[in-house]
């Protein structure tokens, strides 16, 4: 046998000796088990086929195991050695290699008759008949993590953890170039790095095994997951590898379906760029420990140890959450001795694109360093598959078909951790059971969740959302873990035609104006007409569908005025204006998704929700894309639905400076800000939690001093209202989400937040004060949303102090009659709970509708969710859908009311046109629940520091609410004594 340290994989080594592991010994493939043969077992036999080979084994304990099985087609390539040929492996680990095909357990995408095999003699990835005789080599073990575990980094990149590689996304714009093998070598690989595309001046090439890697062979084409890798062309994509002995030809990848493949050199071919390892050279310095690859646990200890190549002197140690870009590099030791020997302790930064340096602090040596990439420290938590894709039900009679994932950790914990799921959009799916435990029994095999699509009744297309996975154990390890484990999918099957929005919206008077639509269910069939308030319908011709959701027009010259527009029997109401000149060319806004999409922001998808929301309402009313600056870790987006990228640059604090003082400085009479996402007291957060990039709200005001347009601000995010007073001045108009001392909410993936409200208003009515009315009627009572239009940095109440901010418009003041749902009472039975009930009754009555109902629903608060951290966003809550009772009223029955305290349960309902009702507010007393420990004031079962600053928060007369188990000698008062009592506690001194 023989251990493969790389990817932990145990193989069988064959033998000359007539045995069951002789070399000669060839079978036909078969695997009778219709979960795993891809719909045709083989040409199964008595003691010839693939599975008597593996059952032998395992039944003779070869080696001591009973777990031998056929590799995959990856794990059988990553033996391959195309340094070699005749056969293509390393002989002195493998001998006894017949140079022909050894047969992989895995059928062909494109024919079930077919398995996947490699052909010994120069490594390439064939299929093959199942009914052929090859050869079989066996394998065991590995890693328990998932071979195809990627992460998208929001810049064109993608990192591959399993290999440790960060991969280039191909664009609409270069997907179709092609290159010679000397001119991809050269031209290609160094215009990348000449410009530090995504940051980094490091892209190579990559070898054949790399190419590989990224493959997904229960695909073809392309044999890629396009959700990561999209604009993948199915065809040969070439390697960095000569093709021995013939040098005019080179190694790739046919991404069609998988196989590998030679080509000449000279023939134009697809490329995409790598980055990440380590340059070993000789007399230099050389890594061994953490592995390319390796994942590390946040908080723990890695003992790193490198190859000293015999330098003396110390060297310094320093690590790059970022991937290595310049200027991220944070040191972890200025200097150690150069003994092959340190142990850093990681604490709580996360990141899947980790890269260590270690160099010689001596001047005479301090260019013989190393760096080592890409590793992982995150989260134990893991899931398969990571991505999830459901079909929604025809109709709200029909049951959603679920499918399954399997929650599970990277390592044996040691004790049982109980996980709670949510849904971050329960709109779209649901999630059975509702919390997982895993322990050192079932840790690595997992336990299977069930997820289940909802029907909404809205042609919103397909819709992707996350099931959020925390921690609720009392395991040490494991307190306060969060993580985006799953993505899911939900395939929209409504048929109706509805049209959502059209860009641009602005035209001139007399003069044709070319339009993108976006909507749902677009067909080469589908008629477009435009016609004025009580005018007849007229006929657009031609129509270009450009995919189902999107479609172009050129509309021809019309008067003065505004138009609605009519697709198929979907009206969008004054969609265009036309006039005799732009009154807008003067207003721009500045759009900014803070943070981005990194694996530790469990606020992103809610994020980039509310910023393209942001950016069509504001097309919609009439802004250009030229006097919209979009700002956006994820670097290309097309968010209007034209095929076009409408992201104008990195999301970074230099960035916005520029846009502010530079873009924004000529020719703007108005300018509109909004920001949104991670916040603090007086902060707005760019880049990863790993290596954050924070603007202070004094860098805003200071960069706004140097304009003299209006400038209006939008503000979503925690403790945003800390903002008001800082940027208070002439000319300003402030809204911010939330006081200075409350969370901002973010449920259901960004819809249910102020700033999708105040949007989705502004498309509506484009007028400031309404919408922001609108908005923060939406809230409810959980956060107040806070308005400055005098620009004195206090909050200005609805009355006025002038007039105005009633006439404040935005764009070119779309106005369309809207008629949401309206819910006239809500109720629960009983409202109050005794003798430990914990279930109740919820009620919607009166509920009323211009169009069809899509949904009713309750989100329900725990008495727990006031007293977290106000840095922390709200992102998920419990749900509960109420069913239709046919007259007008829905209910249902919630189960899980078992802390003692006040829960408050929102009620909305929304409409088929997606509009949504105002929240309804109840509320349930249980006064026999479970109470919290004496001094977790934030109930969360557990005794901290943050439960003491707490208490030293109240004591100070900050609005933090008080909990049961912040009185803690019992004399209803929050005093010092408490707060001693909670630090006392957390140093084990009680």
């Amino acid at each position: 046998m023989v251990r493969d340290n790389v990817t932990g994989l145990i193989w069988e080594v064959k033998t000359d000796d007539g045995s069951v592991h002789d070399k000669y010994n060839i079978y036909t493939w078969c695997d009778t088990n219709s979960e795993t043969n891809g719909g045709d077992a083989g040409t199964c036999g008595e003691g010839t086929d693939t599975e008597d080979f593996i059952n032998a084994l395992n039944t003779e304990h070869f080696g001591g195991f009973t777990d031998w099985r056929l590799p995959t087609p990856k794990e059988l390539r990553s033996i391959t050695d195309r340094s070699k040929y005749n056969p293509a492996i390393d002989r002195v680990f493998f001998p006894s290699t017949v140079s022909d095909h050894y047969w992989s357990s895995t059928t062909y995408a494109d024919d079930a008759y077919a398995a996947w095999g490699v052909y010994f003699t120069y490594a390439y990835g064939y299929d093959y008949s199942k009914s052929y005789w090859r050869y079989v080599r066996a394998v065991r073990s590995g890693q328990n993590r998932s071979f195809d575990h990627l992460v998208l980094n929001g810049d064109n990149t993608v990192t591959d953890t399993v290999g440790g590689l960060m991969w280039e996304q191909k664009t609409e714009l270069n997907k179709n170039d092609t290159y010679t093998w000397q001119a991809a070598m050269g031209n290609f690989i160094n215009g990348l790095n000449a410009a530090s595309f995504a940051g980094y001046n490091d892209w190579r090439l990559p070898t054949p095994k790399e190419l590989q890697s990224i493959s997904d062979l229960s695909k073809y084409n392309p044999a890629i997951d396009t959700a990561y890798f999209p604009n993948t062309v199915s065809s040969g994509y070439c390697s960095s590898t000569t093709s021995d002995p013939q040098m005019f030809r080179a190694w790739g990848m046919n991404f069609n379906r998988g196989n590998d493949y030679s080509d000449y050199k000279s023939d134009g071919q697809y490329v995409r760029a790598v980055r990440g390892g380590q340059n070993r050279i000789l007399g230099h310095l050389t890594i061994s420990t953490p592995r390319q690859a390796s994942f590390w646990e946040k908080g723990s200890t890695i003992p790193i140890q490198w190859d000293t190549a015999g330098i003396s002197g110390n060297v310094k140690i320093s690590v790059s959450y970022e991937g290595g870009k310049p200027a991220t590099f944070q040191t972890i030791v200025a200097e150690t001795v150069n003994d092959g020997q340190y142990d850093w302790k990681t604490g709580e930064r996360t990141s899947f694109n980790c890269m260590l340096k270690i160099e010689p602090v001596s001047l005479t040596d301090k260019d013989k360093g190393t760096v080592q990439g890409l590793f992982s420290i995150g989260s134990f938590l893991n899931a398969s598959p990571p991505n999830v894709v459901l079909e929604e039900p025809a109709d709200p009679d029909t049951p959603g078909v679920p499918k399954t994932f399997r929650i599970l950790l990277n390592n044996d914990p040691g004790g049982d951790v109980t996980l709670s799921l949510y849904s971050s959009n329960p709109g779209e799916f649901s999630l059975s059971p509702d919390t997982v435990t895993l322990n050192s029994t079932n840790w690595n095999t997992g336990e299977e969740v069930t997820v289940t699509p909802e029907y909404d009744g809205i042609a919103d297309n397909d819709q992707t959302a996350s099931v959020i996975v925390s921690t609720v154990s009392e395991y040490a390890a494991f307190q306060a873990k969060e993580v985006s484990a799953v993505r899911v999918t939900v395939r929209d099957t409504d048929t109706d035609v509805t049209v959502q929005s059209v860009y641009p919206a602005y035209g001139i008077a007399d003069s044709p104006l070319d339009v993108t639509v976006r909507g749902a269910n677009f067909s080469s069939t589908t008629p477009v007409y435009i016609y004025p308030e009580g005018g007849t319908p007229a006929a657009i011709t031609p129509v270009t569908v450009l995919n189902e959701t999107s479609l172009q027009v050129t509309v021809s010259a019309q008067f003065a005025g505004n138009y609605h527009l009519k697709v198929s029997e979907s009206v969008l109401e004054n969609a265009l204006t036309f006039a005799t000149a732009s009154a807008l060319d003067t207003k721009k806004a500045i759009i900014v998704a803070g943070s981005g999409p990194y694996f530790d922001n469990s606020l992103w998808n809610a994020t980039e929700k509310c910023v393209n929301k942001a950016y069509r309402t504001l097309t919609f009313q009439g802004y250009s894309a030229e006097n919209i600056k979009f700002l956006s870790r994820k670097l290309w987006t097309d968010v209007t639905g034209n095929g076009e990228n409408n992201i104008d640059g990195d999301a970074t604090k230099a960035n916005l400076e520029n846009a502010i003082k530079t873009w924004a400085a000529d020719n703007t009479d108005e300018l509109l800000i909004y920001m949104t996402g991670p916040g603090g007291e007086g902060t707005f957060q760019f880049g990863s939690n790993a290596a954050p990039d924070i603007l202070t709200a004094a860098s805003l005001d200071s960069w706004f001093d140097t304009l003299s347009c209006k400038i209006i601000v939008i503000y979503d995010g925690c403790q945003s209202g800390s903002f008001l007073s800082r940027l208070a001045g002439n000319n300003r108009i402030l809204i911010t989400s939330t006081t200075a001392e409350e969370r901002a909410w973010f449920l259901d993936d960004g819809e249910l937040s102020f700033s999708f409200r105040f949007f989705d208003a502004l498309s509506d009515n484009a007028n400031l004060i309404q919408s922001f009315t609108t908005a923060k009627d939406n809230t409810g009572s959980v956060q107040t949303p806070l308005i400055d239009w005098t620009g004195d940095g206090i909050p200005d109440t609805l009355s006025g102090k002038r007039s105005e901010p009633e006439t404040i418009i935005i764009g070119r003041g779309r106005i369309t009659d809207t008629s949401p749902p309206e819910i006239l009472n809500v109720s629960a039975n009983p409202e109050i709970l005794l003798n430990q009930e914990t279930s109740s009754t919820l009620s919607a009555s009166g509920v009323t509708a211009v169009n069809e109902l899509s949904r009713v629903w309750g989100r329900i608060i725990p008495p727990a969710e006031n007293y977290v951290s106000l840095s922390a966003p709200v992102v998920v809550l419990p749900t509960i859908k109420l069913l239709d009772q046919n007259n007008g009223t829905y209910q249902n029955t919630y189960e899980e009311f078992t802390s003692q305290g006040i829960y408050n349960i929102y009620v909305y309902a929304k409409d088929r046109k997606d509009f949504q009702s105002l929240p309804k507010l109840l509320t349930i007393n249980q006064s026999d629940g479970e109470t919290a420990a004496p001094g977790d004031i934030n109930a969360d079962g557990y005794v901290t520091l943050f439960d003491a600053i707490q208490v030293l928060k109240l004591i100070s007369g900050k609005k933090v609410a008080p909990a049961p188990g912040s009185d803690i000698d019992g004399d209803d008062k929050t005093e010092l004594e408490n707060a001693v009592y909670i630090l006392q506690k957390v140093a084990n001194l009680r």
